[in-house]
């Protein structure tokens, strides 16, 4: 309703158009009808971009899941399970061939012991290394989710931005509609001037009206004076929307490239915490290993120093250092039993040499089995 009162108003008035052929006018029309069309063509393309980054979403979610899995079966892992039954029995066999051949060499059970516990020391060392290196990629990836919500939100504000410039825009376009039907209608209505002018013949009647058609171009450079002025502040309102909307695609793209590289880490710590994982199953298995064959070593020494004539069975679970006092106290006796051979005028061989005749046999069966292996 405004707007009609407006152009009935302007309708009322006598007097010519006013831009009357002026090109400034024309080509400054012309520049804010292509100007909507490139801030059109710049809501499609970041319309587009929307579309790129829901996939992404998607995409990112589908990982996480994955992550998630992978976290699952890390702790399942963690909760205790049976090895492999090939590798079971590939580990069964080799305990108990180096658990024979450590007890070929009775002389040196205390360093034996050592090694084996220091060996399961540097194990366990590394699985704790493991697992806080596994908890530091958990860390990584959380703050990679964080970052990427953050972008998320960035790049909606920046939408809802661009369609309150887009309603500008609109309403731009919608004032320069009618400033240009206000300057048609100027211009006829100076058309019709003109003709009734040349129809006027009498000079009186052709100086009044030139008098009165001054006062009207008076006016009407008034009104044509103030219409560009307000086409100077509308252009100068276009700019700055163009400027927006400039900055607002660099920084869709900026955020396109932070999206992108947060992919590409998010698929290296991925990669990593696979690779622990597989890590840390091997060194479970060979701990396991460790542990039985340690065991059996254990049970070795333990049935070979209680089957001795003369000894009790043990009635309960026996430390190590209870092992090798009954171990110190049988070679004590034999060397003492040696002794008081001699002393009576038996002949008897060394003991060196009854340790090597005794530990041949046991070396050649160790390696008659060592091609079964």
């Amino acid at each position: 309703m405004e707007r009609d009162r407006r152009e009935a108003s302007v309708g009322a008035g006598p007097g010519p158009a006013p831009c009357g052929g002026d090109p400034r006018c024309a080509s400054t029309v012309g520049e804010k009808g292509q100007r909507p069309a490139a801030l059109g063509e710049e809501a499609e393309h970041l319309s587009r971009y929307k579309a790129e980054c829901a996939q992404k979403d998607a995409v990112i979610s589908e990982l996480l899941k994955e992550n998630e899995n992978l976290k699952k079966e890390l702790e399942l892992l963690r909760g205790g399970g049976d090895a492999e039954p090939y590798a079971e029995m590939e580990q069964k066999s080799s305990s108990e061939e180096a658990a024979e051949e450590a007890l070929s060499d009775t002389s040196a059970p205390e360093l034996f012991l050592e090694q084996a516990e220091g060996e399961e020391d540097t194990l366990i060392a590394q699985l704790i290394a493991f697992q806080d290196a596994n908890e530091e990629l958990r860390a990584l990836l959380q703050n990679a989710h964080d970052d990427y919500k953050i972008a998320t939100g960035v790049v909606c504000s920046l939408q809802r931005q661009l369609e309150i410039q887009e309603s500008q825009l609109r309403k731009t376009e919608s004032e320069k509609e009618r400033l240009e039907k206000e300057l048609r209608e100027r211009e006829s209505q100076l058309q019709a001037m003109s003709a009734k002018f040349c129809s006027l013949r009498e000079e009186q009647k052709h100086e009044e009206m030139m008098v009165t058609t001054e006062k009207e171009n008076c006016s009407l450079r008034q009104v044509v004076t103030e219409q560009e002025s307000k086409l100077a502040e509308q252009n100068k309102l276009i700019s700055d929307l163009q400027g927006t909307v400039s900055q607002l695609e660099a920084e869709a793209l900026t955020n396109r490239y932070q999206i992108h590289k947060q992919q590409r880490a998010q698929e290296e710590m991925q990669s990593q915490a696979e690779t622990l994982q597989h890590t840390e199953l091997q060194t479970r298995v060979a701990l396991e290993c460790l542990t039985s064959r340690f065991e059996r070593f254990q049970s070795k020494i333990i049935q070979a120093t209680f089957s001795t004539a003369g000894s009790k069975p043990p009635q309960a679970e026996l430390t190590d250092e209870e092992v090798l006092e009954a171990m110190q106290k049988i070679i004590n006796e034999r060397i003492e039993f040696h002794q008081m051979l001699k002393q009576k005028g038996v002949r008897v061989p060394s003991l060196y040499n009854i340790d090597a005749a005794t530990s041949s046999p046991t070396n050649s069966k160790g390696r008659r089995k060592s091609p079964a292996r």
